[in-house]
């Protein structure tokens, strides 16, 4: 090997190391580990603290964490319902209190999300004899679900709704249509 490929070779292993102790102190905070506690068994966080992204699951909702400051960049709530069907929900905006958060040294953050779910409908006004609805799903902490639900691992067809008058009497039915 020539002298310069030796320090071409230098310089590369030095860049390589000098990146990976970065990393490490990065993600490493040198503190007692804290916990994150999102009161939602069955709940995927995908954080990110810093350049690195952790994913926490688990069947409890709560996981110790390094301390430091996190970002939610992922979120999915799996539920299951008194007839034991098994819903999934993936989050597509996370509320105030997900969207960054500060875990301190031995100490239990707590976030609350999931159950109960508000289901609301809104109604405008979509011009030239049309109406336009909006559904959406929203947990106890501000995160909002939508997109793909899944009801026992098969992704929930369009919503079907029924037009009552004043009066209760029914004046159509229809399904909605995605797209």
């Amino acid at each position: 090997m020539n002298r310069s490929s030796f320090a071409i070779a230098m310089l590369i292993t030095g860049a390589v190391c000098l990146v990976v102790a970065v990393g490490v102190l990065i993600g490493c905070s040198g503190g007692e580990d804290g916990i994150l506690d999102v009161e939602q068994p069955g709940a995927k966080l995908v954080v990110r603290k810093w350049l690195f992204r952790r994913s926490l699951l688990g069947d409890t909702g709560e996981w110790k964490v390094p301390p430091g400051s996190y970002r939610t960049i992922g979120l999915c709530l799996s539920i299951t319902d008194e007839n034991d069907d098994k819903w999934k929900l993936l989050a597509t905006s996370m509320g105030k209190d997900l969207t960054t958060f500060t875990i301190g040294e031995q100490e239990t953050t707590v976030i609350e999300i999931g159950e109960p779910l508000e289901l609301r409908a809104d109604v405008h006004d979509g011009g030239s004899g049309f109406v336009g609805l909006t559904l959406s799903i929203t947990g106890r902490g501000g995160e909002e679900y939508g997109g793909q639900v899944t009801k026992n691992g098969m992704p929930l067809g369009a919503p079907k709704f029924t037009v009552v008058n004043g009066g209760g009497k029914e004046i159509g039915r229809g399904q909605f249509e995605y797209g």
